[in-house]
């Protein structure tokens, strides 16, 4: 049986993603990611139709790159592997304005693709339509927004948390959209990594199930000598009722680092920072970053690599008025540090 399920975000991107042999329990991990943006509406022409099921890939004519992509005009296959993950991807109007996705996955597919080959997508037709995605947290008040970015543990999550203790709004815990106007919301489940102290730091208190959770995923963390780090995923809506927001005019953005102390540091020279936002943004769409280098290789003429510097101009155009900081976080990211940041974050300057 398939079932059909429609999503627009922010009228700026439609997508319909269609699951042939249905099951409610494989389906919901995927719906998750997405289901701030589900509409009832059918969506008759999205700008990505993506179909997860079997399919017959279409290597006819194609130019092979390191035995991996199949690459024609518009066209790329190729079999992606994590860990004992694999799925097969194809993807027909790359580069268009209309793109089909083809994903066939084992089971373990299911818990990565979503956030690989379908996010990737989803960030690529956004730059083509001017907006940048960006890996940040995102906070508002008062109809500004206040970013932070950086790497995974350099407490963004963790800040935007107690942000909304505050009663701040929250645009995103991962990513945001950065457009002409506005920083956008994109809301996913929150990944709570327990480098630091949650519930201390934040005030949640979680049910036994998620104690339970934690304590395992600790346990392995321990066990593994820090090399296997497991991810929480909570629904924000299940902890602060109300406080998300769909948009607001950037005020300011925080560069978040790993660092022996807490320090702040107001930038006056926007080029390196620019250029340590695209970094990691890079970093977080590995797929889209080698399907832009197989494609070109073969049509360099099609879609060069000038992709990302027409990306880089993007954030540069879009965050030139607002005010930016570098932020050095202790690992042990405490109250007294979140404290200075507050104070820095309301602080006119």
């Amino acid at each position: 049986m398939r079932r059909t399920f429609n999503y627009d975000i922010h009228n700026i991107i439609t997508m319909r993603i269609a699951i042939e042999d249905y099951t409610s329990f494989k389906s919901n991990i995927l719906r998750n990611k997405f289901a701030n943006y589900e509409v009832k509406k059918n969506i008759d022409n999205p700008d990505l139709d993506i179909l997860i099921g079997p399919f017959v890939p279409n290597k006819k004519d194609s130019y092979v790159v390191d035995n991996r992509y199949f690459i024609k005009e518009n066209y790329i296959y190729c079999v992606r592997k994590h860990k004992i993950a694999t799925w097969q991807v194809a993807v027909e109007g790359f580069g268009k304005d209309k793109t089909r996705i083809k994903i066939a996955s084992n089971l373990p597919g299911w818990w990565v693709f979503p956030g690989d080959t379908i996010y990737s997508i989803i960030f690529f037709q956004l730059a083509i339509k001017g907006y940048a995605m960006l890996h940040a947290s995102g906070a508002t008040q008062n109809g500004r927004a206040y970013i932070f970015a950086g790497r995974s543990g350099t407490g963004k999550t963790i800040t935007l948390l107690n942000l909304i203790r505050k009663g701040y709004g929250c645009l995103g815990d991962d990513s945001v959209i950065v457009g002409t106007k506005n920083v956008l919301s994109f809301i996913k489940p929150l990944n709570i990594r327990f480098t630091y102290d949650v519930e201390k730091l934040t005030g949640i208190k979680f049910n036994k199930k998620d104690r339970i959770a934690i304590a395992l995923k600790n346990a392995l963390r321990f066990l593994s000598i820090g090399h296997l780090n497991l991810f929480t995923k909570i629904n924000i809506k299940e902890i602060f009722s109300g406080c998300l927001d769909n948009s607001a005019i950037l005020e300011k953005i925080f560069f978040m680092t790993q660092g022996k102390n807490f320090n702040i540091n107001r930038i006056s020279c926007d080029n390196p920072f620019i250029k340590q936002m695209l970094i990691n943004t890079q970093l977080e769409v590995e797929e889209l970053c080698e399907y832009l280098l197989v494609y070109s290789y073969v049509f360099p003429e099609k879609i060069s690599l000038d992709f990302w510097h027409n990306f880089e101009k993007i954030i540069k155009t879009n965050i030139s008025k607002a005010k930016k900081y570098e932020v050095s976080i202790p690992r042990s990211y405490s109250i007294s540090d979140f404290d200075q940041l507050y104070r820095k974050i309301n602080e006119r300057d």
